[in-house]
């Protein structure tokens, strides 16, 4: 069969070129970021490196404008004490004036805590502050230095313990000499590295930041910002000669930048240091990197949120593609099976069927179809299927031209019989029409079934049923002959039976009227049979028809009827369920209940109180009733028997009855749709008889019966 419309399957290519310019697309997003992130990184690190080599240039030029101004200060005490000749004089004549004179060249130079002469032994001769009690500083080494050097004139302590203040300082040195050279005094500064600390935290370095003074020839430690008395175990330090400030510092490099790790806290820094021309030391400037690179930080994370946040979109989007791939996959199999599986059908099918288009133009057969039609494919197909020679009737041509209307609206159409005359014999078809809609096309699927041989079927069928009906109606008469005639003649036996016992009297012996009795006995036996025989064959055929009954009253009645034997016998009977409404016929639900409790206190056990439990259950459309109680029993590879005619398991002298009762339940169930059957544990164990019939509410008897 060849396919109707070209295949449906998408090129996976199409599905591939989204993906790949998406993936571009990401990849170019990516590097835009990577590379706004790089040079955002270099724009951070190079105003950084601007920012550390302003601020260790206003170092540079504020610490190195201090150490001028004191030389100039030492410079004019030098030549003060020169020129008064201060050595020769009490203090009473020129040592106080010249104190008062200390103290003012300091007032406006909160930097210098103090200014101090020195005799050339070390003893101190005056002080800018009169509560200074005298002290030497002969054991100094910048002391021993000016002392021991004639042609030095300037030196700087390393940072040390002022005698004077008792704090960590820095003394700025300035030698008096006389004409020959001869060392006569020495005129101290005296800097508290704390006050000069306080000139250093006042840069704005940032939380981690640092800054810094050491002495740029043996590279001591004066000290560093944040300034605390944990950093004094560091003053006096030297850097290794492995560091790279130091490095350069000694190469001759007075000014640079850099990047390290400090060994303080483990901290990368970018640097910057720059030598004092005119003194020993250097200043240095580091940025932590956590500080200077914190807006760069936070770019980055926000990079890496929105790079996420694109990947995981990125992955979603494929996984919904690949999704789609497989569904499309599975719907070109699901397709391709499909149109195998209806192409399989369509060919290999016993129906006659066909496609028609809007036109009535056939555009594919079966095999079944063209084997009746006797034609070939390339003929047929093209051919109006009205025109075709198998309906040669107009009549047939009319309906055949309805049924294709019909279904070219939308509509399932069906032709109960149509006759399709062939060469060599004529058939009798049932026709179904189908629209299919197919793209922007409207087809019509035509099937024909061979119905010639149902209907033969159907005839006989017919003729066997009205013959078996006639043959019941004659069966069921019979059988109300036999159970309704012959009591007549029955019970006329009994009666003279009876006579003749009473008209002998004392002339029959104890045999004779033992034989009387028997035959009598049996006369009355056989009419409760025939009777039973007549209520039997009067189950669905002569009772009241089913209408809707309350299952609870029809239950009052029978134990109202049944109340003579229960009190007879003591019974305990209790009932429990669910007793509904029901559509069932009143009289005979009235005796199977009647019948099912009645052997319950009929078959009971001698001296034993009989206790009967009436159970209902509504479940899976079934109404359930079970009767359970403590009797006989049965023996259960018996109980088929129970439910046949005639059947007795028990003496007819321990326990009278005709065998009959629960034949007629189980024909009442069964006239019912539904089933009975018993369970027991053996003799003496007690029974249960169970029977279950359809629970039909209102509205579900309305749908069966529009069903039907």
């Amino acid at each position: 069969m060849a396919p109707l419309s070209a295949s449906s399957s998408l090129p996976m290519q199409t599905m591939r070129t989204p993906v790949l310019a998406f993936s571009l697309c990401l990849l170019c997003l990516l590097t835009t970021m990577v590379y706004f992130l790089w040079a955002s990184h270099q724009q951070a690190v190079n105003s950084a490196k601007i920012n550390t080599d302003n601020l260790v240039q206003v170092l540079e030029t504020r610490v190195a404008a201090d150490f001028s101004r004191v030389d100039g200060i030492l410079s004019f005490v030098a030549d003060e004490v020169r020129t008064q000749g201060l050595w020769s004089r009490t203090p009473s004549e020129s040592l106080l004036p010249m104190q008062k004179r200390l103290a003012n060249l300091i007032v406006d130079f909160p930097a210098v805590a103090g200014l101090f002469i020195f005799d050339a032994d070390g003893q101190l001769l005056l002080s800018s502050d009169p509560e200074w009690r005298p002290f030497s500083i002969a054991d100094r080494p910048h002391f021993q230095r000016l002392r021991a050097n004639p042609s030095l004139k300037h030196v700087f302590s390393d940072p040390l313990v002022a005698r004077a203040t008792g704090k960590w300082a820095l003394v700025q040195s300035l030698a008096i000499r006389n004409a020959d050279g001869e060392l006569i005094g020495v005129v101290n500064a005296l800097f508290h590295l704390d006050d000069l600390a306080d000139d250093f935290a006042k840069l704005d370095v940032g939380d981690q930041g640092r800054a810094l003074l050491r002495r740029s020839d043996n590279f001591r430690l004066i000290f560093r910002t944040p300034y605390s008395s944990v950093q004094e175990q560091d003053i006096n330090q030297p850097i290794p000669p492995s560091n790279a400030v130091r490095r350069q510092i000694e190469a001759g490099v007075s000014a640079g930048s850099l990047r390290f790790i400090a060994s303080t806290d483990a901290r990368p820094r970018l640097a910057s240091f720059r030598v004092l021309k005119k003194y020993p030391f250097y200043v240095q400037v580091a940025l932590a990197d956590e500080d200077y690179l914190a807006d760069w930080y936070r770019q980055v994370a926000w990079v890496s949120v929105f790079a996420v946040v694109l990947m995981v979109l990125f992955v979603l989007f494929i996984m919904r593609m690949k999704r789609d791939e497989l569904r499309i996959e599975q719907a070109n199999h699901a397709l391709a099976y499909r149109q195998g599986l209806f192409s399989a059908l369509f060919e290999q099918s016993s129906l006659m069927a066909a496609i028609v288009d809007s036109e009535g133009r056939l555009l594919e057969v079966n095999s079944q179809a063209l084997t009746v039609l006797n034609g070939q494919r390339e003929r047929v197909l093209g051919a109006t299927l009205v025109d075709l020679p198998c309906w040669p009737q107009v009549e047939q041509q009319a309906a055949l031209q309805r049924l294709l209307i019909q279904a070219m609206q939308g509509q399932l159409a069906t032709i109960d019989h149509l006759n399709i005359t062939l060469p060599d014999r004529q058939i009798e078809v049932m026709l179904h029409a189908i629209p299919v809609q197919l793209a922007e096309q409207c087809l019509v699927a035509v099937t024909a079934i061979d119905i010639s041989a149902l209907k033969a079927s159907e005839a006989e069928l017919q003729e066997k049923t009205h013959a078996l009906e006639h043959s019941n109606a004659e069966l069921e008469q019979f059988s109300y002959s036999i159970s309704h005639d012959m009591r007549q003649p029955l019970r006329m036996i009994s009666s003279y039976l009876q006579l003749l016992r009473q008209s002998l009297g004392n002339q029959l012996d104890e045999d004779q009227q033992q034989f009387c009795h028997f035959a009598i006995d049996g006369a009355k036996r056989l009419d409760a049979m025939l009777i039973g025989l007549l209520e039997y064959s009067r189950v669905g055929r002569k009772g009241e028809p089913p209408v809707w009954i309350e299952s609870q009253e029809v239950l009052q009645q029978v134990l109202l009827f049944l109340q003579p034997m229960v009190r007879e016998s003591g019974a305990q009977i209790t009932v429990q369920g669910e007793w509904p409404r029901l559509f069932a016929s009143p009289d005979e639900l009235l005796r199977l209940l009647q019948n099912l409790i009645g052997n319950a206190l009929k078959f009971r056990v001698a001296e034993r109180v009989p206790h009967i439990e009436i159970r209902a259950v509504v479940g899976d459309g079934m109404w359930s009733v079970s009767i359970q109680d403590n009797g006989i029993g049965i023996m259960p590879e018996q109980a088929g028997r129970l439910f046949q005619m005639f059947q007795r398991l028990q003496s007819r002298s321990a326990y009278e009855g005709t065998g009959l009762g629960l034949a007629i339940c189980r024909k009442i169930v069964e006239h019912h749709g539904g089933r009975l059957w018993v369970e027991s544990a053996g003799e003496g164990l007690g029974s249960c008889f169970t029977f279950e019939i359809p629970y039909l509410t209102e509205m579900t008897l309305e749908s069966v019966k529009e069903n039907q």
